[in-house]
Order: C-alpha cells, then sequence, then structure tokens
C-alpha cells in the first residue's frame, strides 16, 4: 500500500507564512515602540480653549516662575529655602501668588530675585553666601528689598546684577573674589549678563561678549582651557544680541540669528559634551561653532538647550533629563520639539514653554512639584497648565 510521505511542519507552506507574519509584526511592534519612545512628545500638543498674556516665564532648580501681564509673580515647586517668597519652607504643588509689580525675575541654586517697574531690586530664598545682597547671611522667605536702579540680573550660586548705568555687580562671595559678603562692580557699559555654573558671560553695549571664570571645557569660548578672573575677563565674539549659559557650556545669538555654542561637559575626567554644544559632535569646543539660524530665543539650563526659531518652531538637544527635552533620549544636534511656540525656559530637570494661542505648558520631572498640576507626576508629555493659572488668580482675587 502506498503511503504518501509525510510534511515535516516546517517544511509546510502554511507555518511558513505565519513565520513570516509574525517576523513582520515583531518588526512593526519594534519600530512602533521606538518611534513612540523617542520621537518628540510636543508634536501632540492639543488645541487650546484658555489662554493667558504673560510677560516672562521662568523654569528654575524644581521650581518655576512666572510674570502675568498684570505683573504678578507667581512660583511653585521647590520652596526649601523659601525660595517661593511665601513666608513658608513649603514645597507647593500649584502656583502661588508672591509679588506685584514684577517685570523680570530669575532664580540661583536656591534663591530668588525679582526687578519691579520702579526697578527696585527684591530677593528671597537662601543666603549662606550673601547672594540676596541685603548684607547678611539670614535666609529670607519673604522678598526683601535690596537696591535701586536695576535694569537686569542672573543668578547662580552668587548674584550678578546690572544697573541702570550699565555697571555689573556681584551680590555674595566666593573663592574668586573674597570670603566675605560683598556689593562689588566688577565690569561697566554692561548690557546682559548670564552666570552659568562656575563662569559668566557678560553682554557690553557694542554688542560684543565676555567672559570669566573656570575655562576646563572651554566654556570661555576663547579657544584656550585658562581660567580667567573678573579682574581679566576674555573676550568670545562681536554682534552678539543674546546670551544664555550653562552648566559648563554657553550660546549666544547674533543679529543676524545665528546660533552659535561652546564649551562642553565633562563626565569621568573626560571631556565630552554628550550633545550639549548640539553641533553633532561628542567633544569639548573651545570657541564659537555655529549650531542653527533664524534663532529667536536659546535658553539653557545645566546640560540642555532650547532654541525658537523665526516660524516658531521648538529645537532642543543635549544631556538633560529623559523627560526634559521633550523626547525621550538625548541628543548632540538639535531635534524638532514642537510648533508655535513664543516663550521657553530650561529649568534643571524641567521645561516651560507657551505657544502662540497664549496657553502655557510644561514638562519633565516633577518631584517638588515644579510642573504645578497639584501632583508630584512626572510627565513625558507636554501639559497644559493654563487652567491652572487661571485658577491660581482667580482664588486671589
Amino acid at each position: 500500500m502506498h503511503k504518501e510521505p509525510l510534511l515535516k511542519p516546517w517544511k509546510t507552506k502554511v507555518p511558513i507564512l505565519i513565520n513570516k507574519r509574525i517576523v513582520v509584526f515583531l518588526i512593526m511592534l519594534f519600530i512602533a515602540f521606538a518611534f513612540y519612545w523617542n520621537y518628540p512628545r510636543l508634536l501632540f500638543l492639543m488645541p487650546n480653549n484658555n489662554s493667558v498674556d504673560v510677560i516672562q516665564i521662568l523654569a528654575g532648580n524644581r521650581n518655576s516662575f512666572i510674570i502675568l501681564s498684570d505683573g504678578s509673580l507667581w512660583g511653585w515647586g521647590d520652596n526649601s529655602h523659601g525660595q517661593l517668597g511665601d513666608g513658608t519652607t513649603i514645597n507647593r504643588y500649584e502656583p502661588v501668588h508672591i509679588l506685584n509689580d514684577v517685570i523680570y525675575v530669575a532664580s540661583g541654586l536656591s534663591h530668588t530675585i525679582a526687578i519691579k517697574a520702579d526697578n527696585t531690586l527684591w530677593a528671597w530664598g537662601n543666603n549662606r553666601q550673601g547672594q540676596l545682597g541685603d548684607g547678611t547671611r539670614i535666609d529670607r522667605h519673604v522678598p526683601v528689598l535690596v537696591k535701586n536702579d536695576i535694569a537686569m540680573i542672573s543668578l547662580s550660586l552668587l548674584s550678578y546684577v546690572v544697573t541702570i548705568d550699565g555697571s555689573l555687580y556681584v551680590l555674595g562671595h566666593n573663592s574668586d573674589i573674597a570670603q566675605q559678603i560683598i556689593y562689588r562692580r566688577v565690569m561697566e557699559n554692561v548690557l546682559d549678563v548670564s552666570a552659568g555654573g562656575n563662569f559668566q558671560l557678560v553682554l557690553k553695549k557694542d554688542n560684543s561678549l565676555w567672559s570669566w571664570g573656570s575655562n576646563h571645557v572651554g566654556q570661555l569660548g576663547d579657544g584656550t582651557q585658562v581660567s580667567r578672573s573678573y579682574i581679566n575677563p576674555t573676550f568670545i565674539m562681536n554682534n552678539v544680541i543674546q546670551i544664555s549659559a550653562g552648566s559648563s557650556h554657553a550660546m549666544a545669538v547674533d543679529a543676524d540669528g545665528r546660533l552659535w555654542g561652546w564649551g562642553g561637559y565633562e563626565s569621568f575626567g573626560r571631556m565630552r559634551t554628550f550633545g550639549v554644544v548640539g553641533d553633532g559632535t561628542r567633544e569639548a569646543r573651545l570657541y564659537p561653532v555655529e549650531i542653527m539660524d533664524n534663532i529667536v530665543t536659546v535658553s539653557i539650563r545645566n546640560n540642555q538647550t532650547f532654541a525658537i526659531r523665526e516660524n516658531g518652531s521648538l529645537w532642543s538637544w543635549g544631556a538633560g533629563t529623559t523627560r526634559s527635552l521633550g523626547y525621550r533620549w538625548r541628543s548632540n544636534r538639535p531635534r524638532f520639539v514642537a510648533h508655535n511656540i513664543e516663550k521657553i525656559s530650561s529649568g534643571s530637570v524641567h521645561t516651560i514653554a507657551t505657544r502662540s494661542d497664549g496657553s502655557i505648558w510644561m514638562w519633565g520631572q516633577n518631584g517638588n512639584g515644579q510642573l504645578g498640576v497639584n501632583s508630584s507626576i512626572e510627565r513625558s508629555w507636554a501639559i497644559n497648565i493654563t487652567s491652572n493659572i487661571i485658577n491660581a488668580t482667580n482664588r486671589k482675587d
């Protein structure tokens, strides 16, 4: 009796077809997973029905601040040293009112300083280094009047203030100056200042850019690794209109809208950038290199950078946290994040932005309530906090 030969399972057509389908499915699943985790999350910002008129937004060191068009200053997040100025040291998970008639605010590691419309300077928070400028080392949990005739401020561990006449002063003390509380003039004809982690950028009224401080990864931008004192600042470049300093890298926008970056990020004793400069390499840059064009705004905090182009598109790069850049992984070159962005502020572990429709969005880590959503849940996706701001102002009224 003739018997048909048995076909082995792996030689049948049906299992082969099934195997191919499984392989294709797994490949598509992998692509979808990679797309989900690594694609810019802020592309999917939802339409907004609320709007707020904003003068300034500020993402600080695990806290956030906003100045509304009526001059009211609001803050939320980390308040361990009283840096929210509400009279307590309790972290706030929703916006609290701080001051009125404010036109500018800056935050340091654990202190805050604001300028009012009458150019008076008000300070609060940590004062162990005398960085509040009130002549004491006493922490302040509510704003105290410090100086008059102030035009611009920038904070890190210490405080740097520019007076109306263009004089730059430093508040506090460090090893570069003297182990005493000071209010010392360090430069004249200053237009703007940006304090980095261990160095300073100064934009003068003739649009020349200068720097001093630590230079171990080229953050002074003068082509060397020689650190400088404020007594002997180094020249970087001309034709600059905007500056921003991070932990150990810096950015400048020139009058033609070109963005320049330099510096790096030292890890385990090696000079690497982890993308902080944004030129597509992992090497530190000792002098300015061109990164992008058509830039209107740049914002740095720590090791992450955000830039807004003339068309309102938002771009980011660097070694930020896995949630603060707007996508899952770090990047060593600019990556598109969102459209229709008007203002941006990069914090230590989170970010805040405003859109052209008047809405306010935040994303990133939230352990201290710095996202202002009455929780400590981190957000990989941007969350609209416009209604939170409106509700806070209504409670105040």
